[in-house]
Parts: structure tokens; sequence; C-alpha cells
């Protein structure tokens, strides 16, 4: 079923996979993630086609997998930080908008969640409460200064998911709305 957002409709989409090695504790780790490209979706500009946001799509990716080659940092957090920071500024250099180049550091923040949690041998319910990566939440909101992941986190990993249907624009409500 075709599903329409804003200005796009989409019936099929590709996917990216990406594994990232880390070295941590002096041995190397590899995390993956995986996300559906979609044009449109970050950026909304009508004068773009689909290739472009496409080709966009990769470009973030691949620099923050570049600038994540060159990041040497001593927790997950810190590396987060430099990469977010060096990402953020090359987009604003280029013209890209912010949320498609958040999109490329989240993939490679995944990974390296992914490889902290491999290496601890923990899922990421723990690895996220413990704070295994380093948080520091008041450099990001100084209101939380002091505060642990643990203080507001669940004490472990749900027990179900509750799965979400986006309802798209042209998405039948009714009976009566359905063309088949």
């Amino acid at each position: 079923m075709p599903f329409r957002f804003g200005i796009a409709v989409m019936t099929e989409a590709p996917h990216v996979f990406l594994h990232g090695t880390f070295e941590i504790g002096g041995k190397p780790w590899t995390g993956v993630a995986a996300e559906g490209l979609l044009p449109k979706w970050f950026d909304k500009s009508p004068e773009k086609g689909t290739q472009q946001e496409l080709d966009e799509l990769l470009l973030v990716i691949r620099q923050a997998v570049a600038f994540a080659r060159e990041i040497p940092a001593s927790t997950g957090f810190d590396f987060w930080r430099q990469l977010y920071a060096a990402q953020m500024a090359w987009a604003a250099e280029k013209g890209l908008a912010p949320l498609l180049a958040h999109f490329g550091v989240s993939m490679v923040e995944r990974t390296m969640l992914d490889a902290l949690a491999r290496s601890a041998q923990v899922n990421l319910s723990t690895l996220l409460r413990e704070n295994l990566p380093g948080m520091e939440l008041g450099a990001i909101h100084p209101e939380l200064t002091g505060t642990e992941p643990a203080s507001f986190l669940p004490t472990g990993p749900l027990a179900k998911v509750v799965a979400r249907h986006t309802i798209g624009l042209s998405d039948p409500l009714t009976a009566a709305d359905h063309t088949w």
C-alpha cells in the first residue's frame, strides 16, 4: 500500500546497513545499524528529486563515517559529541538540512552503541541504564547536571513493544475508502 507523507508517496525504499568497528578495551568490536532511506523524510525541498535525496542520505552517512574514523575518544559519549560537532559544522558549510545531517550521525551512533553493548555483553537497556557510554546529561541540558540515566529509565527492558502504524495522508480509514 503506498504511504503518503507530505509531498511524497512511498511505494518502495532502499535500505542501508552500516557495520562499524570500534576499539573498546583494546579489542575491536563491531556494531550494526540499519535504516530505510526515505526521500522527503528529512529534507522537504520540493525541487529535489528522489535520486538527489537518496544521494544526500548516503552522503551524510559516508561523511559521518569519515569523521568517526578520525575521532579519538575515551567514552562513547565523547565520541558522539565530537562526531555531532564535526558533522553539524560540515553540513552547515554544505547547506544541508540539520535533520538530514543528524541522520548520518545517528547511523554511526547506533553502530557505536551496538558495539559497546556487545563488548560489555549487555543489552541496550542495561547499557544505557548503567551509563556505559559515559553520558554527561548536563553537557546537553545544564538542568540535568548530576542526573544519571538510571534515575529515569525503567529497571529493565520492557516485556513487550507496542507496534505503531503511522497513518499516511492517503491511507484508507474506513471500509468504504478501500479500492480493492
